[in-house]
């Protein structure tokens, strides 16, 4: 199983997700 895997690329792409969401928002 590749959970730790899968966590560790939700976590680390929700932050830049949301960066890119709220940089295109403010722009």
């Amino acid at each position: 199983m590749l959970v730790t895997e899968s966590s560790r690329e939700i976590r680390t792409g929700i932050p830049v997700i949301e960066a890119k969401a709220e940089a295109i928002r403010r722009t």
